[in-house]
């Protein structure tokens, strides 16, 4: 038991750092990332979405940006407004 503990200590102070983690890519060219990412100084308000999938009474909550809601998935979550 000592031994054990002994060698995991040893081995956590000896271990070395981590990496870094590498720079997100760039998209490539012709698509558009402006949907995930609305422009800076704009509304757009986090909107939940509660759904009772059928068989079972756990509902399930997705949230995602109003522009990812109506842009990407083209879903109007808010009919009316």
């Amino acid at each position: 038991m000592f031994a054990t503990t002994l060698a995991a200590a040893i081995l956590s102070i000896t271990t070395p750092a981590a990496a870094p983690a590498p720079a997100p890519a760039a998209p490539a060219a012709g698509q558009s990332d402006a949907a995930a990412q609305p422009a800076k100084g704009r509304y757009n308000p986090r909107v939940c979405v509660v759904d009772y999938p059928t068989g079972t009474r756990i509902p399930t909550k997705t949230c995602k940006p109003l522009e990812v809601w109506r842009h990407t998935d083209g879903i109007d979550p808010l009919p009316g407004k």
